[in-house]
Order: structure tokens, then sequence, then C-alpha cells
């Protein structure tokens, strides 16, 4: 299946209303047998809309709708990239292609280029039926997300009994775990670390949805991230912007220490979005700083200890205001942004298994 290509009229036929119906017919005519055929899942649609179709019926019917993701996300590629080198979450997607060859949007786009990086795909769709699962989206573009190796893992588990949501979170810890073992070389001036905390309320996985943070990217216990050796990616005069949230601020102080800095004050960063929270909404997130040696703002004037702004990015997507900000009250020397979640920002180098080019 890898390689194959859409001719641009028919990838046009996808922005359509019913495109998710038309990725069933695109598959068959690229020659790819789905598992059922398109009638008759365009039958089961209808029954499901109904309430009257069967889980088994359901079950082929999606498991045919992400053979046609596929198709899509190969073609994507093909467009793309065609030396098939680009990474599924590159930022490339509609930005190197004419529109007119590729008139669906950047958020689909994604979606059928991570299911086009499964590599054992048939196998996910085989265990997930054969062990009584329901295939979703959601979860086949987090399979997608993952290492080859990864994504194998996960279907291992799949037949020793381990539930999906399960073998899903394991496999992206895992993955963290051995992406975290080394940082990059350097001497930075400027740290700014956004830490995948690990909170207590791990409700099984149903990729990038609901509020705990296990749902949205892998997390890492407070010993792990206390071990990373940050005092070796330091210059001897350097400050450190420490992300943390309330729930766990003793522990993210704990942190300060463990990577070679002296815990100086916080920002506020007031999201006027709330959260639910135990005792009260949760509508804000603390910036701890951090320094080491001498290191104090070049900025002589006065900058406000509460910033507001609105939360717009997805789940744990800082502003770009705050690097402003960071840059602002140390604008020289070398900076590094650590556990970067999608594109850097000019300016910063970036590490993490989720970074991706600079914005």
């Amino acid at each position: 299946m890898k390689g194959t290509a859409l001719a641009p009229n028919q990838i046009a036929a996808l922005s359509t209303v019913d495109q998710e119906q038309k990725l069933l017919q695109v598959a068959k005519t690229q020659g790819i047998e789905p598992v059922i055929s398109y009638a008759e899942a365009m039958t089961t649609m209808h029954k499901h809309a109904q309430g009257k179709a069967t889980d088994e019926q359901i079950q082929r019917a999606a498991a045919s709708e992400l053979v046609g993701w596929r198709v899509v996300g190969d073609a994507v590629e093909a467009l793309i990239d065609p030396k098939g080198a680009a990474a599924p979450n590159a930022k490339h997607d509609a930005s190197r292609v004419k529109r007119d060859d590729l008139p669906i949007n950047n958020d689909r786009i994604k979606r059928c280029r991570k299911i086009a990086h499964i590599e054992p795909f048939h196998e996910w769709i085989r265990a997930m039926r054969e062990h009584g699962h329901e295939l979703t989206q959601k979860a086949t573009i987090a399979l997608g997300s993952l290492r080859e190796d990864a994504q194998q893992r996960v279907i291992d588990m799949l037949c020793e009994g381990v539930k999906p949501n399960v073998a899903l979170r394991l496999a992206k810890r895992e993955e963290l775990a051995a992406s975290s073992r080394e940082l990059p070389e350097g001497s930075y001036r400027v740290i700014q670390a956004d830490p995948p905390w690990r909170y207590g309320d791990e409700k099984g996985f149903d990729a990038y949805s609901g509020t705990a943070a296990e749902g949205h990217y892998p997390t890492m216990a407070v010993e792990e991230i206390r071990d990373l050796d940050v005092k070796n990616l330091a210059a001897d005069n350097a400050v450190l912007f420490l992300w943390a949230t309330f729930p766990l601020l003793p522990e993210a102080i704990s942190v300060i220490p463990a990577w070679g800095f002296a815990y100086k004050t916080a920002f506020v960063w007031d999201k006027g979005r709330p959260n639910v929270g135990n005792y009260h909404n949760a509508s804000a997130e603390l910036l701890l700083v951090g320094t080491r040696g001498s290191c104090v703002p070049e900025f002589k004037g006065r900058v406000e200890q509460i910033q507001r702004i609105k939360r717009t990015g997805r789940h744990s997507e800082k502003p770009v205001s705050f690097y402003t900000l960071i840059d602002q009250l140390y604008p020289t020397g070398p900076r590094i942004e650590l556990f970067t979640r999608g594109a850097g920002v000019a300016g910063w180098d970036t590490w993490g298994n989720e970074a991706s080019d600079v914005a």
C-alpha cells in the first residue's frame, strides 16, 4: 500500500461534504480491497445512524474507513515528499503543495499522514477486531504518532490481552523514557522546560481528549524528571524557567535544585478559561524561575507577574507571549526549550519527542 498516489482530482473529491464516505470509494479505485464493499459500508453507516447496525457491522465499516484514510495519507505523503522521508509530525502539510493539488485542510492532512505512518496497519486492524475492541480514528491516529517499534509493541500487548487504552499509554511512556535518556549537547544561558508531569488522574486513554494529561501526551514521574542531566546543559551563569501546576508545586520546586538551580520567583499565567479542579476552577499555571551563578535580568524595566493571556492552543501548549517575555528579560545568550510540543519558536533550540520544525 505504501507509495500509492492519487491524482489531484481524486484528492479534491475528499473535500466534499461526504468526504469520509468517499475515502472508501477512493481506496477501491486504487486497487486496495477494503474490508467490506463500499455499498455495504454505506448501508452499515445508514443503519448505525438509526441504531440498527450490529457491532460486527460497525467494526467492519470502521475498518474499511481506516483503509481509506490510509490511502489518502499515502497520497499526501507522495505529494509532500516523494522520497518518503518526512516524519508524520513534521510541519510540511499543505505549505509545500499547491492548494489546487491538495484542497483539504491541515488537520485532515495531519491525521491521514499519521495513519499512513503505521507500518503494521493491517495487523492493528486485525488485532483490534479479533480481540473485540472498538476501532476508532482517535486510537489509530495515536498509534500512528508512535515509532514503528512502539507500534508493534502495542499490537503485541493487544494479543496478550492488554486493553488498547492501556497498551497505547504504556507504549507512549516507554517511548518517552527512551527519548529522554540523552539531552542535546550545548551550554545554554536560558532554559525553558515544560515537563510532562504525571498526575494521579490517568482515566484511561482516549487519544487527545479529556482533561487528564495522560490522554494528551506521555507523562513522566517526578523522579524521572529530576534525573535528567540538565546540570551539564546549563552554562555556569544561567536561568531556568520551569512550568508547573499548583497540584504538583512541591514536586516542581524539588526539580529546580536537582537541575543545579536555586529558586527565585514565579510568574502566573491566568488563562481566562478554567478547567475543573478539586477545590476550585483551575485557571492558572506557574512559571517558576531559578538561577545558576549570576544571571540577573538584563531588562531594566518591570514586567507584570500575572500574565493574563487567554488559552487558545491545545492541551499544555504555552502562548508565544511567554517566549517574548523571556527574550525581553534575557535577550542575549543561547536558549533552549525542553519538552517542546509542536513547532518551536525562532531563536530557540528545541528538544523533546513531540518537537517539530520551527515555525
